[in-house]
């Protein structure tokens, strides 16, 4: 009985703390407004944010890695491309024409790196479970950068008047770059597959793998521009 009593009598003591806290709130509240009001605020940012904190934490030498690479190779872009001064013409649609591109193909090679199962990369990308993720947040990204290329590259060729079909379309004319433009394309069509979630494992590694020998020739196109 002394312990029944003791732990309902601390109950009370919790509850009544729990109610002054809440006092003093409402208190704090009323008193500061609108500073109030963004405190809450700040405070539910906080616990949503909360949510993601433990994976964030997990893949964060994997974010250093990524972010450390695409300045490493923009900085290295910058030195060989403008040594000798800016072309005229240059900027802005050339320019974030074959950055796009240079970061595309960086951050396919970190995503990559990210699920070849070495047990000496794991520690970097916070096991394979969050290495798989780590993977689905930077493949798209690798996607969308490519496309955000050839869309760049189109406007140049619109404005040195050129067709854009050049572009979009595999052996439009004698200029067009037609292995680029299918290495394009089959990149957006496996980038879908690897998403299909009806698709069974041996056929998404399968997949996985043709997309690293197209990513080989996207790099050497990289290289190239």
């Amino acid at each position: 009985m002394p312990s029944r009593h003791f732990k309902r009598k601390n109950e009370c003591f919790t509850i009544q703390i729990r109610s002054a806290a809440s006092t003093t709130l409402l208190v704090f509240t009323y008193g500061m407004g609108r500073h109030a009001a963004s405190v809450h605020k700040g405070v539910m940012l906080r616990n949503s944010l909360g949510r993601w904190l433990p994976s964030l934490e997990a893949c964060r030498p994997g974010w250093i890695l990524t972010t450390g690479s695409l300045i490493i190779t923009t900085v290295l872009w910058i030195a060989g491309r403008f040594s000798g001064g800016i072309p005229p013409g240059f900027w802005p649609w050339r320019g974030l024409a074959q950055l796009t591109v240079l970061w595309s193909v960086t951050l396919m090679a970190i995503a990559m790196l990210a699920v070849v199962r070495a047990h000496a990369l794991e520690p970097v990308f916070g096991g394979l479970d969050r290495a798989v993720r780590f993977h689905r947040i930077l493949g798209p990204s690798a996607i969308l950068l490519l496309i955000a290329h050839v869309i760049f590259v189109a406007v140049v060729q619109l404005e040195d008047g050129t067709s854009i079909g050049d572009v979009f379309i595999p052996f439009w004319s004698e200029s067009a770059r037609s292995m680029d433009i299918i290495i394009f394309y089959l990149l957006l069509l496996l980038g879908g597959l690897a998403y299909d979630r009806h698709m069974s494992y041996e056929r998404w590694l399968s997949v996985h793998r043709l997309t690293g020998l197209i990513f080989l020739g996207g790099a050497a196109h990289a290289a190239i521009e």
